[in-house]
Formats: structure tokens, sequence, C-alpha cells
């Protein structure tokens, strides 16, 4: 070996304990410690082992038992970031080598290959240093935040990475293909593949059960809202109750008085007032409950007769806020031309079936915003209208089954 290449070595040493230094929060005499260590391990095996990876990992064991021995705790975190500075050295050798290279092809910068791969490692130990210097500032802090299976797993994935790169690298730098690397490095590469469509499956059902969870504090919510609309409504028909001795007096001196109108006008009066509470709809689904009940006591309060009858099953499709949105945009555009509104909503097998049937009060005709039929496409709904005089039927049926969450 010749003095440029021990200046290499403490470079590459020096880096990769300068990486720990500031990732882990050493103090001087641990990196001088560490890198003497790495310094000497990476000599010796560019001495006896120029021609293999298992430099690399001897660094990386090296690394991970020196930070154990000055106080940290072996966990995923020191894990990966080891791993991760090694995988960082290597990209920073390639990248170099093949910049410099297609620069030499192209321009035609260099003389000789001595100096293509003097100016390659000295490119590649300012990569180096830059993307650890960089890399140093962000920290993982994913220790309590993976199980042990989890993080296992990606430490092994990190591994496999890290010896197919030093494997390529090596024929790479080397420029010598080897067959029996070639076949290493596809076995890995499906051990990888394995391992990483195995994560995503688990971080897929992760996310599912992250919504039913999500579901259910929505469930929760919207329950709590209802019973608060609920209570409101039973103090309320409690008052009504309580003030029927006082109407009933009124009514009794009207009629003596034989003020025939007052009479009927005390009466019109206090079964107007019942009228809010004739269609609250609770169907078991939190949310549909409260947003439907809104939208047709908003109806009612227009001075719209409504009425509606509701046969569903207690489901998560009816958390789909797309499917209430559809119905509240339905009802909004029918509205502008009714006198009366009968809503029926019921299921049939896998399907859901809205039918509003609408008494106009006058000759206008309703129009159907681009909303309406982004709703249309995204629940995948068929719907008809049909008009016979001046009463409109408007049906739709979408299939549950397309956004439902089976449980």
């Amino acid at each position: 070996m010749t003095e440029l290449d021990y200046c290499i070595n403490f470079l590459e040493s020096f880096i990769i304990c300068f990486f720990s230094y500031r990732y882990f929060s050493l103090n001087t005499k641990q990196l001088i410690v560490s890198n003497i260590i790495i310094f000497l391990e990476i000599t010796l095996g560019n001495l006896f082992l120029s021609s293999s990876f298992l430099p690399i990992f001897f660094v990386l064991i090296t690394m991970i038992f020196l930070l154990k021995n000055f106080g940290l705790k072996i966990n995923i975190e020191l894990i990966i970031a080891n791993v991760s500075i090694m995988l960082i050295d290597m990209i920073s050798n390639i990248t170099s080598l093949l910049l410099v290279t297609l620069l030499n092809m192209n321009f035609s910068f260099f003389n000789s290959s001595n100096s293509v791969l003097l100016v390659a490692t000295a490119l590649s130990k300012l990569l180096f240093f830059i993307f650890a210097y960089l890399f140093s500032k962000l920290k993982l802090d994913i220790t309590d935040k993976l199980d042990a299976k989890r993080w296992t797993s990606i430490v092994v994935l990190f591994t496999l990475i890290l010896l197919e790169s030093a494997i390529l690298i090596q024929n790479l730098v080397l420029n010598h293909i080897n067959k029996i690397d070639i076949l290493v490095c596809i076995l890995l590469m499906g051990i990888i593949s394995i391992l990483t469509w195995n994560m995503y499956k688990k971080i897929l059902l992760e996310n599912e059960e992250k919504m039913r969870v999500t579901l259910k504090n929505e469930e929760m919510k919207y329950k709590k809202e209802n019973y608060k609309t609920l209570s409101k409504m039973s103090e309320e028909i409690y008052q009504l109750d309580h003030n029927m001795r006082y109407l009933l007096m009124m009514l009794r001196y009207a009629i003596i008085e034989e003020n025939y109108d007052e009479s009927i006008n005390l009466i019109d009066e206090y079964v107007k007032k019942f009228d809010k509470f004739r269609i609250l709809i609770n169907t078991n689904n939190p949310y549909f409950d409260f947003l439907i009940n809104q939208k047709l006591n908003t109806i009612l309060k227009s001075q719209i007769d409504v009425c509606a009858t509701i046969s569903i099953s207690k489901s998560d499709y009816y958390f789909d806020k797309k499917y209430v949105e559809y119905i509240s945009l339905l009802l909004d555009i029918y509205m502008k031309i009714a006198k009366k509104i009968t809503v029926s909503i019921q299921e049939i097998g896998n399907d859901n079936l809205i039918n509003i049937t609408v008494a106009k009060k006058n000759n206008e005709s309703v129009i159907f915003d681009e909303k309406f039929f982004e709703l249309v496409k995204i629940l995948q709904a068929r719907y008809t209208i049909n008009q016979i005089d001046d009463l409109v039927v408007f049906k739709s049926i979408q299939s549950m089954s397309k956004n439902e969450i089976v449980e």
C-alpha cells in the first residue's frame, strides 16, 4: 500500500467516525479512539481482503460494538444509522467512479486510468463527507415507533441491500464480471423483493386497521352529537307536554266563548311544534343519522312538507362522506322546486337505493351541476328521472360493496 492509500483509508475512517460523533453525540476522546480502530481495520482489510466485500461488514460490526461500549443501547436506530452510512459510502464511490469515467470517455480529461481512479477517489470522499454531514443532522427517532418484528425486517433488508451493493461495486471497480457474484445478486434481489412485499402487506393491514379505528372514533363522535340532539328534543317534548295543561285551558275558554278560529289556531300552532320530531332518523349509523337529520330539519324549516322512510343496515358504507354528500346535494337541488318531498332509502342485497319523490310548487326544472355528476361517477351510481305533470320521481342505485370496508 502507498502513502496515498493510507490517506484514503484515514479519510474514510474519519468520515465514518465523524458521522457517529455528530449523530450519537460522542465526545472527542470517543471520536479519536473509534477513528484509530476503524482506520486500522480498513487498512488491514485492504491488505488481506483487497478483493472482498467483507471489510465493509467488519467495519459495520465494529462500529456497532464500539458504540455499545461507549454506553449506547443497540436498537433499530443505531443499526439502521450505521448500515445507512456504509451504504452512503458505497453509493459515493460508485457515483464518483461512474461520473469521472463518463466525463473522461466524452471529453478525455485524463491521460491514464490511474488519474481517473485518483480523481474518482477524491470526489467520492468529498461526496461521502457531504452526505454523511447532512445525514448526521437527521435523527431517525424511530426506536419507540416500531415493534421488534418490524425493525428486524428493516435491518435485514438494509443489510441485504448493503451486501448486494458491495458485490456490485467490487465487480465494477475491478472491472471483472463474476458469474457466481451475479447469481448471488439475483438471489439477494429475490429475497429483498420478498421482504419488501411482505412489509408492504403489513403496511396495508396497518392502514386498514388505522382506518377502522378512525371510523370507530367518528362513530363515537357522531353518537355523542346524536345524543345531544335527542336530549334537546326530549327536553322540548317534555316542555310541550308540560304546557299541554295551559293549552287545554285556553282551548276550553275559547270554545266557551265560541271563538272557534282561535281554537283552531291554538291547535295548529301546537301541532307545528311537534312537526320537527316526526322525521327523526335513527338507523344506528351515527354519521349518516346526524347529517340526514340536519338536512331534513332544514327542509322542514323551509316550510316544505317532508316525509322520510329509511330502512338500512348498520354498515361502514354509511360513513362514506361522498355518499352522504350525494343525498344532501339531491335534497338541496329538489328543495328549490318542491312543496312536498318524500325520501325513501333502502337496501336490496349489496345495493343501496335512493328514491326521492317531489311534488313541484311551480314549473321550474332542476339543474344538476358538475358536483352532482362528479359524485355519480365516484359512487358509480345509476339513476333515472321521471316526471308526470307536477310530480318528479328520482331513483338512484349504487353498489355498497365498492366502498364498504369489510370487517
